[in-house]
């Protein structure tokens, strides 16, 4: 049986940015945010061809090799598209899930958009960060919180348009009803601490909601990034008939910008 979810999601150009190089797909199928790079010629191509190449390829039973192949033909259409416009620099970072049967996830990422789950008293975060600093961190040289007020800290090593081959995160992970997984781009979690994340994720009402509240405390914090997130909710089957109302009305393919 295929495993059931509420969601709800968020976006905005943030306080300092002048347009949106973010992207977010808000299921049925895959839930994902893309952070793109290289300007409004680039980075705002990069991600919205990263989340229609996703909902259109991954496929109505998603696995974790039909995520990878979608990744893979992401990062082709990038590529070719970057050197047909003359803007060879433009990218994306990518990360989110896609429920499949049986209890269990896909989760996947490029670059340092994250996937978080929260799960009873507790934030996880399941993606590593393919940055600078994170590998600092990973090796001991750096603190996280060392990490946070680094001047490099958005500089990434990985992302989708910048080689012709990637090595994505891919992997499954079994769920459990009740578990809420938080997809977001550095412009949240570079505002918000894990303990605000981990706060608004537990609260009740929709998922929309939830996914608004993050996006609001980031543009209070400042702002200084397009801020995207995605909030999914794992639900018992039986709850299916009553998803309709709390999940998110918008398209596959879909944002919402608060002023």
């Amino acid at each position: 049986m295929k495993t059931a979810v509420r969601w709800g999601s968020a976006t905005h150009q943030g306080r300092v940015r002048g347009h949106n190089e973010d992207a977010v797909l808000a299921g049925p199928q895959v839930f994902a945010v893309a952070d793109g790079m290289g300007g409004y010629a680039g980075g705002e191509i990069a991600s919205a061809l990263t989340v229609t190449m996703l909902a259109s390829t991954v496929g109505d039973q998603p696995t974790p090799l039909s995520v990878r192949s979608a990744l893979t033909q992401s990062n082709t259409a990038i590529v070719e598209r970057g050197l047909a416009q003359g803007t060879p620099g433009m990218g994306s970072t990518v990360a989110g899930i896609a429920p499949i049967g049986d209890h269990r996830m896909v989760v996947f990422s490029l670059g340092d958009s994250r996937v978080y789950r929260h799960r009873g008293a507790t934030l996880e975060q399941l993606t590593d960060d393919d940055s600078v600093v994170a590998e600092l961190v990973r090796n001991g040289t750096l603190t996280d919180a060392e990490a946070r007020e680094r001047p490099d800290r958005n500089v990434i090593t990985k992302a989708l348009g910048v080689d012709n081959d990637i090595d994505p995160q891919v992997f499954e992970l079994e769920t459990e009803a009740g578990d809420v997984f938080v997809i977001a781009s550095d412009g949240l979690f570079n505002e918000v601490t894990d303990d605000m994340i981990a706060a608004v994720a537990s609260e009740p009402g929709s998922e929309d909601r939830r996914a608004r509240k993050l996006m609001d405390l980031a543009l209070d914090n400042g702002g200084r990034d397009n801020i995207s997130v995605v909030v999914v909710t794992v639900t018992d089957a039986d709850q299916v008939e009553d998803l309709a109302q709390d999940t998110n009305p918008s398209p596959s393919v879909g944002t919402y910008a608060a002023e």
